[in-house]
């Protein structure tokens, strides 16, 4: 951490002094000014301010028309690759405009950097997971921005036996980002004789990856086996082969090929998928005794089955695909576990069947599900099912015994005993099939990660490690957490730690604008007294059924020590609620997510937790569509809104098929070829419904030039959209600031995000001031 606090200090350092120097030519001017005649302190002026106004991005006209309505896009031009030289010098001095525009916060995001960086551990180190006989685990050295992946020979059980064997490095990431400058480890995938480690890097943020095989008996690179634009890689078990699929030009993962590191021959063709909404991944099952080619869209599914111990061998299809149908494929002991959402209800169920008989007619009941139980994934053991679920929104583990031998309704799982407040359970790497051990890490909003093994056959729980925060003074505010990671001998006793007795979680339900209930997570500080004189973020998602996680987070302390409420708003399109809370937030429902996120905003102010003018809405991607929009429909809710990467041309975007993931996500958004879709679009999205003569709140747009998700263009348009018709004031500005060197996921480091989160924030705290 030594070097990334020196950084620290050069880089804000600097900004102080250009504060300082722009203070000092200020008052020399000043002196100056008043000899002046009038013209002469009018050029002077403009020339001193010239610099706060917001760049003006030129307006071409550009004729659209589909199903007979007709419109003009006049920054059009910002989504053509001939014009990528212009834009970028467009954003280039929007960056400069955003760097002035928040001059004045540099000392608190300095501040702000300081606090969140002092709560970051400086060395982490996690506890090793067994498979076969090696101890696997990562470390991220102290000062590093990235991990090291590891292992030592598992010569005992115990800590002292683990520690006196030689440390083997795998893979470290901070060599990759030395080398490359950036780096995003995509897979990383062991040979089942852990001899050789595949991996793939993504050298720039693009998504572009590269695949490397490393021979971890001499350490070195196979070069001849290094290929471009691999997106998913795995293993066969038998000779050193190995499956990995590549991207077309529209980065969709069209072809699975097989590679025998032993032959010179190259790669083998093994399937293509023509199909432009659907996309294939490769993937094993946990006993190494098969392949799995999968071949996916938003909404269905088709698996392949080869035999790992036969990479040349036939191809067999396990059901074919059907409209609206999913599975994935898991393999125990002859028979295929599958997780479903055929039958009458939305959400997934388990069924089996047996290999030599793998059609649907041949599928059974595994057990029931309850109605408001919703399965989001299962892992395998030799003696066990483990089924991830959520009920109510929140995460629940449940363990079978195998082998199964009983009728559906005989059968009974037990339930993994969790602290109440746990909002979020992420498994380990859990690759020992033998194992009777699963490594999981839980948190909550209250609780920093926990690491434990939750023995399968006892039932019994060994606390292994959480981070710690000791409470600390502050000059700056009443008090600073600082991390301190601790790493403690198993302990069968678990006593979870959180921070309740300094703040408050909380699960509100909302009434939507139909009736639904939504739910509502709040968070803040047990200083916080309800009376309506809070500042409060609310954050959203709400699509592709993916869930908002309320997981701990320490960057947002800085928020909450400063008196802030911050909520999650579960809104329909998301996961929370299982597979028909997305279906009823998306295609012709899209407007349910937007009437949900007002509710959720209407709540927090009738409840007493905001201030109504110091409320404001952060969105990332598709969450930025969800608060961009909601702004269009009720430009009065907040105070101010950021918008990351967020998706806000959707017409245009869904009506150019060339570009990636457009195909795609006809299944989320509608293909707006059908008038039905194109006309419900156009009725939400964000760039096309923007009000003329219309005081939007204050808003900070972060792009990111080498997106290949959202196009930076999307953000770019809107800022220039808004300022051309909206009523834009200096005390709500609107900022776009364009990270020029990251792509849609931003900085991976356990530090560089920090600056962009400062900003953020910043930006925030600003707005309330104004």
């Amino acid at each position: 951490m030594g070097k990334q606090r020196a950084l620290s200090r050069v880089f804000f350092s600097w900004h102080r002094g250009r504060e300082r120097d722009s203070a000092l030519v200020s008052s020399c001017l000043s002196r100056f000014l008043g000899s002046f005649k009038s013209c002469e302190r009018e050029f002077w002026s403009e020339r001193l301010h010239a610099q706060t106004r917001p760049p003006i991005a030129s307006k071409r006209p550009f004729l659209k028309e589909a199903h007979g309505i007709k419109w003009n896009d006049p920054y059009h031009w910002m989504s053509s690759p001939s014009e990528k030289a212009h834009l970028t010098e467009h954003v280039r001095r929007e960056n400069r405009y955003a760097d002035v525009i928040m001059a004045d916060t540099l000392p608190l995001q300095h501040r702000l950097v300081q606090e969140m960086e002092g709560r970051i551990s400086a060395e982490l180190v996690t506890p090793p997971e067994r498979w076969g006989s090696w101890l696997y685990y990562s470390k991220v050295p102290e000062g590093a921005e990235f991990p090291v992946y590891c292992r030592r020979r598992a010569e005992g059980c115990d800590v002292k036996g683990f520690m006196s064997t030689h440390e083997e490095i795998l893979l470290d990431q901070n060599a990759i980002a030395r080398e490359f400058g950036y780096a995003h480890v995509g897979m990383c995938k062991l040979s089942a004789d852990h001899k050789l480690l595949a991996y793939t890097v993504d050298k720039n943020g693009c998504e572009e990856f590269t695949l490397f095989v490393k021979d971890l008996s001499s350490g070195q690179v196979l070069a001849q086996h290094t290929v471009e634009g691999v997106v998913s890689v795995e293993w066969a078990q038998s000779e050193p082969s190995l499956f990995y699929t590549v991207a077309d030009n529209l980065m969709r993962p069209f072809k699975v090929y097989c590679r025998s590191l032993d032959s010179s021959t190259g790669s083998k063709l093994v399937l293509q998928e023509n199909d432009d909404s659907r996309f294939v991944d490769v993937a094993r099952t946990k006993d190494w005794r098969y392949l799995t080619l999968n071949v996916n869209s938003k909404t269905s599914s088709e698996v392949h089955l080869v035999d790992a111990r036969n990479p040349g061998g036939k191809v067999r299809i396990v059901e074919p695909r059907r409209s609206e149908v999913e599975y994935f494929v898991e393999h125990h002991d002859g028979f295929l576990y599958i997780l479903t959402n055929s039958g009458l209800s939305p959400n997934y169920r388990l069924v089996r069947c047996p290999v030599s008989t793998p059609g649907s007619d041949h599928w059974e009941e595994v057990i029931r599900v309850e109605e408001d139980m919703a399965i989001v994934d299962m892992d395998v053991f030799h003696k066990h099912l483990v089924l991830y679920q959520r009920k109510a929104g929140l995460p629940r583990v449940q363990i079978l015994d195998l082998p199964h031998n009983e009728t559906c309704n005989e059968r009974r799982g037990r339930e993994l005993s969790l602290p109440q407040q746990v909002c979020s359970i992420l498994p380990g790497v859990n690759q020992d099939f033998f194992s009777p051990s699963i490594r999981l890490t839980i948190n909550s909003p209250l609780m920093p990660e926990a690491t434990f093994d939750y023995d399968l056959r006892t039932g019994e729980s060994t606390f292994l490690q959480q981070n710690q925060y000791v409470l600390q003074p502050n000059t700056q505010n009443s008090r600073s957490l600082v991390e301190r990671s601790e790493s403690r001998p198993p302990n069968t006793n678990c006593v979870w730690r959180d921070l309740s007795s300094l703040y408050v979680c909380k699960q509100a339900i909302v009434t939507s604008s139909d009736g639904v209930h939504v739910p509502l997570t709040i968070f803040h500080s047990r200083n916080v007294v309800k009376e309506g004189t809070s500042p409060a973020l609310l954050l959203g998602y709400g699509a592709y059924g993916q869930i908002l996680e309320t997981e701990w987070c320490s960057d947002r302390l800085s928020l909450l020590d400063r008196g802030w409420v911050l909520a999650f708003a579960h809104v329909r399109g998301g996961g929370e609620l299982g597979r028909e809370w997305h279906h009823a937030g998306r295609l012709t429902k899209k407007c349910n997510s937007f009437q949900d996120f007002i509710a959720s905003a209407n709540y927090l102010v009738e409840h007493g937790y905001a201030h109504p003018s110091k409320l404001a809405a952060w969105g990332i991607s598709a969450g930025g569509l969800l608060v961009a929009a909601t702004i269009n429909m009720v430009p009065d809710l907040f105070c101010a809104a950021i918008l990351e990467v967020p998706f806000v041309d959707v017409c245009n975007t869904m009506l150019d098929p060339t570009l990636p993931l457009t195909v795609a996500d006809y299944d989320e958004w509608g293909n707006p070829e059908d008038p039905t879709y194109f006309n419900y679009i156009r009725e939400y999205s964000p760039y096309d419904t923007l009000k003329e003569r219309t005081a939007y709140p204050a808003l900070l747009v972060l792009a990111s030039l080498n997106d290949t998700r959202v196009g930076y263009w999307e953000a770019a348009k809107l800022v220039a959209k808004i300022r051309d018709l909206a009523i834009v004031g200096e005390d709500k500005p609107v900022i776009l600031k364009t990270s020029m060197n990251t792509g849609h996921f931003g900085e991976k480091g356990r530090y560089q995000h920090l600056i962009s989160t400062a900003l953020q924030y910043a930006f925030l705290m600003k707005m309330m001031d104004n």
